[in-house]
């Protein structure tokens, strides 16, 4: 009978190992919680969420987290992110959480396609969500939301819709603010159509004056139509009275105030990308918490 419960006894512990050691690796690979912010089951739990997530996407979503990462050789979050990537088997699509608990630091890092698909707006979009977890002590659900946030952002990227922003009024240098050409009728038609028009309102606008003089009578003489005795000039004297200047400002060269570009331009915030030491592009963002 004792012997019997030894048995049983290793295989317990056998399998308590093994499971701890499946366990470990579940949330190694997409998962390192240098700094114990996670309870054994949230890391059990986060791990294959993260494995679901990045298998669905089709790229790793990661999420690392240290207590000090000066201890690892590094001064600044988006230098340790980076090459916590470029270091790992994660190949080249990649999307990673940092977090270094000595100043309350994060970086959020992105390689290949997720420096398209999350762009420097989705970035915004993550923190949003997650930072109020992360600043309140929800470790779990800052690192849930932060995977959860990456693979909208990734999938509707895929499917052709990147989540940006539209800046307004700094569209292409070279976009010059030309107007478009309205049709007009052909040369030789538009001057006959202008004549006509011309006797038309030229017709128009003396008929009312000529029918006022129709009440004097034809003289064959220009002194007749004078009365007599009614006009008698002893001195004359030519005298200024006074002028009247119109000014007219000069137009402006809208083209060359506005730095050569349309007002009505833009452009889509995109991607801030970066180089890494280990020669690979990244974009990203990140902050204190």
């Amino acid at each position: 009978m004792k012997k019997v419960c030894r048995i049983l006894a290793l295989v317990f512990a056998a399998v308590f190992v093994v499971s701890l050691a499946i366990s470990a690796a579940a949330y190694s690979d997409k998962l390192s919680d240098g700094a114990n912010l996670l309870s054994g089951d949230e890391k059990t739990q986060l791990a294959s969420y993260l494995e679901e997530l990045s298998e669905k996407c089709g790229v790793n979503i990661i999420v690392v987290t240290v207590d000090d990462m000066q201890d690892y050789g590094y001064y600044d979050m988006m230098t340790f992110a980076d090459d916590y990537i470029d270091n790992g088997e994660y190949g080249s699509d990649a999307v990673a959480l940092a977090i270094s608990m000595a100043d309350r630091d994060y970086w959020i890092s992105t390689c290949g396609v997720c420096l398209e698909y999350i762009t420097d707006a989705g970035i915004e979009r993550i923190e949003e969500t997650m930072l109020p977890y992360l600043s309140g002590g929800d470790y779990y659900k800052a690192f849930a939301a932060f995977a959860y946030e990456s693979s909208e952002l990734i999938e509707s990227g895929a499917n052709g819709d990147i989540y940006d922003i539209w800046i307004e009024g700094e569209g292409d240098e070279n976009e010059l603010p030309i107007p478009e050409v309205e049709k007009s009728f052909p040369a030789g038609r538009s001057s006959v159509i202008s004549a006509i028009l011309g006797v038309i309102s030229g017709a128009l606008g003396t008929s009312p004056m000529k029918s006022k003089l129709k009440s004097v009578g034809i003289k064959s003489n220009a002194r007749e139509y004078a009365v007599s005795d009614s006009l008698n000039i002893a001195n004359q004297d030519d005298i200024f009275l006074y002028s009247n200047v119109s000014a007219m400002p000069k137009p402006k060269d809208t083209h060359k105030d506005s730095g050569g570009s349309g007002s009505s331009g833009g452009h889509f915030g995109g991607t801030s990308i970066h180089v890494s030491g280990g020669g690979i592009s990244h974009g990203g963002g990140g902050g204190k918490f």
